[in-house]
């Protein structure tokens, strides 16, 4: 991040590996830069992580960023949410 901003076009080089479409790319960077700044902040990025990507993480076990059927299985049996 500069001046602990990061630009559109560096958050989609850092995400363009993990398998996502620049389509899906654009509605994630839409969601988190709500101001339109063309800029989100370390606070912006970190409350996003935290809403929507934390726990997907914590669930896929093998860091493959694929849920298996078995991790999965484990993260809904260990979900506080359901």
């Amino acid at each position: 991040m500069h001046d602990n901003k990061l630009n559109r076009n560096n958050f989609e080089e850092l995400f363009r590996n993990r398998g996502l479409t620049k389509g899906e790319l654009k509605n994630i960077w839409s969601t988190i830069d709500s101001k339109k700044e063309d800029k989100i902040t370390e606070k912006e990025w970190r409350g996003f992580h935290k809403l929507f990507i934390e726990d997907f993480e914590n669930c896929d076990s093998d860091g493959d960023y694929l849920l298996e059927t078995k991790e999965l299985g484990i993260c809904l049996e260990e979900s506080k949410y359901l």
